[in-house]
């Protein structure tokens, strides 16, 4: 959960005034701690490296399922198809593979694979270290493996939730499992600012998926066009923008009062 990046305008002729804003990441986190974290998960994306893990479920075959570790030399050693080397292989090319393997082994072989990359987050936050992370979190959700924003990290977020709330409703959308988000409600305040929250493990959709926005929508009953959304990943910011949304990538606290400047809110 995370606001960044830079905060292009729209370029329709005429927008429809903002009765909503919705953001996709209620943390804000000094620079530093943020873009430090976000590189890292950036560049873990689409392979393995040693260090990592993956996630492996066969149905109904306990025996052959569990979480395996990447070694030193890039080799993952999987039950009965032995060890298999997956540094810099993609990882839609490592669930093909395994899944044609186990097939020879497991009649109507179901597998699911899950990367576990792991991520250094520094810089503002309560416990910097190393953390695992799966594809459907976001850098926002690193912070909160980290204990969150630590107290000189803070910079002004709360206040613009609040002065945004005199003007419009406010609502975030995060994706998070019951655990993160539960813990972080009790760790960060600003997430009790919200009139509204959508966690994708409550509405059982994920950001970017455009139904997941299209959930969103239908349950705050109001047309797309009226509702500002903000997010740090453009992939998000896509697909809002196919449901109609009025969405736009910004960076923090200051990149997403500027949006809400343009958009006539503020």
């Amino acid at each position: 959960m995370s606001l960044h990046s830079s905060c292009p305008r729209l370029t329709v002729a005429r927008r429809a005034a903002i009765r909503l804003l919705l953001l996709a990441a209620p943390i804000w986190v000094a620079s530093a701690a943020r873009a430090h974290a976000q590189t890292i998960v950036q560049q873990s994306s689409t392979s393995l490296r040693p260090g990592d893990s993956l996630r492996v479920r066969v149905w109904r075959e306990p025996d052959l399922s569990g979480v395996f570790m990447v070694d030193e030399h890039g080799d993952l050693t999987f039950p009965k198809l032995g060890r298999r080397s997956v540094l810099n292989v993609p990882i839609d090319s490592i669930r093909a593979r395994v899944q044609r393997e186990y097939a020879e082994f497991v009649r109507d072989a179901s597998v699911e694979i899950t990367p576990l990359y792991r991520v250094r987050v520094n810089g503002a936050v309560r416990n910097p270290g190393l953390f695992t992370v799966d594809p459907t979190m976001s850098v926002g959700d690193a912070i909160g493996l980290a204990g969150g924003v630590s107290p000189e990290g803070r910079n002004g977020a709360v206040e613009l939730v609040r002065e945004t709330a005199t003007k419009t409703r406010v609502a975030c959308f995060s994706n998070s499992n019951r655990l993160h988000w539960e813990a972080g409600v009790e760790r960060w305040p600003l997430l009790r600012e919200f009139d509204r929250a959508f966690v994708s493990f409550e509405i059982g959709a994920v950001k970017p998926d455009p139904e997941a926005f299209e959930i969103v929508v239908r349950e705050l009953d109001v047309p797309a066009d009226q509702t500002l959304f903000l997010d740090d990943n453009q992939l998000n910011v896509d697909a809002a923008l196919t449901v109609g949304l009025q969405s736009r990538r910004v960076s923090g606290v200051d990149g997403a009062r500027a949006a809400l400047v343009d958009a006539g809110v503020l």
